[in-house]
């Protein structure tokens, strides 16, 4: 090789390697595998004795989140990430479409349980985890079907060597309607593993 060719060949080099894709982020999947509505406070008729803290709602087609004058409630959602907390670069999740779309904007708060050990056949507000201060708070615009994913990373790294932990969700201002994993419709977590 002559040296006109050696050095065009060195000088090509830098914009060969700029040219190449860079590799692709590899992203692990899981679902919500368990969730319930939280009914705190409101019109509890359909609960036993008429509280609120009694309604088990956790093999329903739908969840609700409410914090308005009128009535509370959260949901609580149960995910086991395939891997434990420590192994986690970020996250996010994603839930399945509102029930109505909504005609007025309104906040979601994310906030972690402070244990997974619950059964979304018998979680109500009694024996419902306690709640951590809300670490995530998001704006959704009126009319809006669905929210796009929410880093959920603090959550996911929060998990222990099993993997498991638990979110709440409030909807504040609003009465909000989403679809839950008894429809079919399972709330879905990504995972970028360190």
């Amino acid at each position: 090789m002559n040296l006109l060719t050696y050095l065009h060949a060195l000088l090509a080099l830098p914009i060969l390697a700029t040219a190449l894709p860079a590799p692709a982020t590899e992203y692990t999947y899981t679902t919500v595998v368990k969730d319930a509505t939280i009914v705190r406070s409101g019109n509890c008729t359909d609960c036993p004795s008429g509280e609120c803290n009694q309604c088990t709602l956790g093999l329903k087609d739908t969840l609700m989140a409410s914090a308005t004058g009128e009535d509370e409630s959260q949901i609580l959602v149960g995910l086991e990430q395939p891997m434990p907390g420590f192994s986690v670069k970020s996250c996010s999740i994603l839930f399945p479409g509102f029930g109505d779309l909504l005609p007025n904007e309104f906040k979601v708060t994310f906030a972690l349980a402070l244990s997974s050990d619950w059964d979304e056949a018998t979680v109500n507000g009694d024996n419902a985890p306690p709640s951590a201060p809300a670490f995530k708070t998001v704006t959704v615009p009126p009319l809006t079907r669905s929210m796009d994913y929410v880093d959920i990373t603090p959550a996911c790294r929060s998990a222990g060597i099993d993997g498991r932990f638990s979110l709440y969700l409030t909807a504040l201002s609003e009465h909000a309607e989403i679809w839950g994993k008894d429809s079919g419709n399972a709330a879905m977590l990504k995972i970028v593993p360190l």
